[in-house]
């Protein structure tokens, strides 16, 4: 009897339970109907009644689905009140997501996030146009560094920029978000400057490099500059025989930091297209640079090729003599300058460069540069700006005043370092760099270890030789 009873009571529940689930999807049914209905005879409607039909099924919302009830209930201004306080939410979310969680992945995420409802379809900021010099402002959080990551680059490099920005991003900027500079001799094309901007929660400022920076001096006759890159291809000189890298090497020597993009900034990153970062960079090296003074960093040494700069020296040695008083008695020559007193090829590769902006804006280096420059050996030969850079580093800064970045992982091209120590999350083997360079890439490295051992050598046999401080004895006197 008392199982008759428990059936009986559980197939009525079974079947109050089916009419509640009958009940609901019904009204789902007629809530879905009514609304299709609604939407069908809107699209016949004229424009000027769709305001007063939408009003209208708002009021008949609560009878189609009671849970809506509640809404209604609200009176006043406790309805945009909630709605505000529901949207915020919506939108703080991430932010306070992406605080709170660091450690779960890209801390500026939820700043992307919220970004894209800021964009329009094509990727352009819906509050400001991008124009040739400057694109839109993003968030960027407080820097106690004025520094950017600047890009010498063409639209045709747009691909390989993408991939350089993702590994910045992510090993590096995702965490600072320093402003890019990119910089070229044509103005940018909206493709680059939208999926450029896309790609980076930072800043990014697109400049156009002045004519007059980006050709031929009045001292120089083009004619003749194409006369020695003919001769520069039949001798198989690296590059020699293109007439924009000359441009290039010219400009990044003595032009790149007087762009009024940069005068804003003190520091830059060189950053070239498609080059790998290896390692997670959780410091930052502006402020590392700023508080210990230092004016270049650098990650790669290397013999420069001696085709390619066969007066350079003549030249630096000439004007050396002739501006002696620029020179600090401190400085690098002995790392650059071989025992028989030459040249010995041995330069900081500038595709990777940290560097103070104001020492190329320095009295001493803008007077190096115009004495190179005046002599054309940038357009008769192929003076590059890295042994430029170097040559110029070794004369007027000390070895406190230029840095190895040993913990910073990067390959460009040919060239790959890898740290050997210190590393941090690195995708690279170390004995592998090494093994993959020619032996150029350790003889330089291994002169740099040798400076400085022999700096820091000279420095405690001073400290030794420099006279104690006696210390002062009391002498008593009576009365």
């Amino acid at each position: 009897m008392r199982g008759r009873d428990s059936s009986s009571g559980a197939s009525a529940a079974s079947s109050s339970h089916n009419m509640s689930v009958l009940e609901s999807s019904s009204r789902a049914g007629q809530v879905s109907s009514m609304l299709a209905a609604g939407a069908s005879s809107m699209r016949d409607l004229p424009t000027a009644q769709l305001p007063h039909r939408v009003r209208a099924a708002c009021r008949r919302l609560p009878n189609w689905c009671p849970e809506f009830r509640w809404w209604q209930r609200l009176q006043g201004v406790w309805r945009p009140l909630l709605a505000t306080f529901f949207l915020g939410l919506l939108f703080a979310s991430p932010l306070i997501w992406s605080s709170q969680h660091q450690h779960l992945g890209n801390r500026r995420a939820g700043y992307r996030f919220v970004g894209r409802f800021l964009h329009n379809a094509h990727g352009q900021p819906i509050y400001a146009e991008a124009t040739k010099d400057a694109a839109a402002t993003k968030w960027r959080p407080k820097q106690t560094v004025r520094a950017a990551i600047v890009v010498l680059a063409r639209d045709s490099d747009c691909e390989g920029v993408l991939r350089s920005m993702a590994r910045m991003e992510q090993r590096f900027n995702a965490k600072f978000g320093y402003p890019y500079v990119f910089l070229n001799n044509d103005p940018f094309g909206a493709g680059f400057v939208n999926r450029t901007s896309a790609a980076t929660s930072a800043r990014t400022l697109y400049g156009v490099i002045p004519p007059e920076h980006w050709g031929y001096p009045s001292f120089v006759d083009p004619k003749a500059a194409a006369k020695a890159r003919m001769d520069m291809h039949r001798h198989r000189v690296l590059y020699g025989d293109r007439e924009s890298y000359h441009h290039m090497c010219r400009y990044y020597s003595g032009f790149f930091h007087l762009h009024p993009l940069l005068q804003e900034f003190d520091y830059y990153w060189r950053m070239e297209p498609d080059v790998h970062y290896y390692c997670d960079l959780d410091y930052d090296p502006f402020l590392y640079m700023q508080e210990k003074r230092i004016k270049y960093g650098f990650v790669i040494t290397i013999e420069e090729l001696p085709a390619t700069i066969p007066s350079l020296w003549a030249t630096t040695q000439a004007f050396m003599a002739a501006h002696s008083s620029l020179l600090p008695a401190a400085n690098l020559l002995s790392f650059v300058r071989a025992p028989s007193g030459d040249y010995n090829l041995c330069h900081f590769w500038s595709n990777f460069e940290l560097g103070d902006v104001n020492f190329f804006r320095s009295e001493a280096y803008r007077s190096y540069f115009d004495y190179l420059d005046r002599t054309g050996g940038f357009f008769f030969e192929r003076w590059g700006d890295a042994p430029v850079h170097s040559l110029a580093a070794a004369m007027f800064l000390n070895s406190t005043e230029v840095h190895f970045f040993q913990d910073i992982g990067y390959r460009h091209n040919s060239y790959k370092h890898c740290p050997a120590e210190q590393r941090n999350n690195c995708d690279c083997d170390a004995l592998e760099a090494v093994a993959f360079h020619s032996p150029s890439f350790g003889v330089c490295h291994r002169r740099w270890r040798n400076f400085l051992a022999a700096e820091d050598a000279a420095r405690l046999r001073t400290e030794a030789a420099r006279p104690q401080p006696q210390p002062r004895v009391g002498v008593w006197r009576s009365g």
